[in-house]
């Protein structure tokens, strides 16, 4: 909450036209919206008008940036979309996609970073697997104790009735059919508390079994290239991994990951 106080509190639209000139001054890569009502969180928060978000959007576009949402519901999401959106940071997990949604996806060509284990550990469903990719002996080398433990814990934010992980699996499931980019999606910067340093390449990419409960499979992570180029997100050296990973989007390098003993 502390670091959400920093954010800039715009309220008209010219507040946020001016914004993103600032930002642009500031040669930022892309720009983030919060567009978050608290609904699966049985939460009701004060939210940017649809007017301001359209403004930051638009003015974006005109200065060639890219501007991916934040959004945890069906109607946040389908509002956001509607606004022009390039992307989502997230899959909605209260319902699942209908035609409604693939559309607005479609209008736009915007893609989807599902966070499919971050949605998971919001619901709780995710535990179980949470704590059999923590102690997977192949982790053992790379991972501390402190974030074992954290890997092993749940988020549990997501209280409201039929929010599940399942929705978002049969969302992504269903935008994949359709033709919608899905984004793969790992963090390595320690931002999230339960997912300080470092996860396994297992546990984002899925094993066959789970990974075909939402249509995806390690074939599809070379795929996410030109979506980072999309965000301007590229590859830089870690100090922990060593070969290769970015902070925000992995695309899975082959090679890195059968030296490590992680089975693509």
């Amino acid at each position: 909450m502390a670091e959400i106080a920093t954010w800039p509190k715009l309220k008209t639209p010219e507040d946020g036209q001016r914004y993103v000139q600032d930002r642009v001054a500031e040669e930022v890569d892309y720009i983030k919206l919060m567009h978050e009502s608290g609904a699966v969180m049985g939460q009701e928060f004060a939210m940017p008008s649809i007017e301001l978000q359209k403004a930051v959007i638009d003015e974006a576009h005109k200065h060639n940036l890219t501007v991916v949402a934040h959004a945890t519901c069906y109607q946040d999401t389908l509002d956001i979309l509607e606004a022009g959106v390039d992307g989502l940071t997230h899959c909605f997990v209260d319902t699942v996609a209908d035609d409604k949604i693939v559309a607005a996806y479609k209008k736009n060509n915007a893609h989807l970073n599902p966070t499919l284990a971050t949605m998971g550990s919001g619901t709780t469903e995710g535990k179980a697997m949470q704590e059999r990719f923590a102690h997977d002996p192949r982790a053992a080398r790379l991972v501390g104790k402190e974030e074992t433990e954290r890997m092993c814990q749940c988020m549990g934010f997501m209280k409201a009735a039929g929010a599940t992980q399942t929705n978002a699996f049969e969302t992504v499931r269903r935008l994949k059919a359709e033709g919608v980019e899905i984004l793969w999606y790992v963090r390595l910067d320690g931002h999230c508390v339960r997912w300080k340093r470092l996860t396994t390449v297992q546990q984002w990419l899925g094993r066959r079994r789970s990974s075909r409960r939402y249509g995806l499979g390690p074939h599809d992570a070379p795929r996410t290239q030109p979506l980072c180029e999309r965000v301007r997100l590229h590859a830089r050296r870690s100090a922990t991994l060593g070969n290769f990973c970015t902070c925000e989007a992995f695309q899975l390098h082959r090679s890195w990951a059968d030296q490590r003993g992680f089975a693509c």
